[in-house]
C-alpha cells in the first residue's frame, strides 16, 4: 500500500513510445505514481471513474473521441481530479 501522499496520476495517450516516456518520468518522480493507462477516451470514461486518479495527463489528439471530448466526459464523473 502506498503512503496517502502520492499522488495518483493517470495519462490517456494513444502513442505507446510517449506513454512509456511519461510513464517512466512520473514513476521516478518522487511523490506521484502511474497507475494506470488508456490508449482512448472510450476505455478512460469506462474505467478511469473506478481507480479515482488525482490527476490525469491527457493527450487531445486520439482516434474517435478527442481528449477535449473526453475531459468534458470525464470531468463530471471525477470532479476532485485535476486534468493536464
Amino acid at each position: 500500500m502506498e503512503p496517502e501522499n502520492i499522488l495518483k496520476v493517470s495519462i490517456v495517450e494513444d502513442d505507446a513510445e510517449i506513454l512509456n516516456l511519461l510513464t517512466m518520468i512520473i514513476d521516478k518522480s518522487a511523490g506521484y505514481s502511474c497507475k494506470h493507462t488508456y490508449s482512448d477516451c472510450e476505455s478512460a470514461i469506462k474505467k478511469m471513474p473506478l481507480h479515482r486518479p488525482d490527476v490525469v495527463l491527457m493527450d487531445i489528439i486520439l482516434p474517435q473521441m478527442s481528449g477535449i471530448e473526453g475531459v468534458k466526459k470525464l470531468k463530471p464523473l471525477l470532479p476532485d481530479t485535476d486534468f493536464i
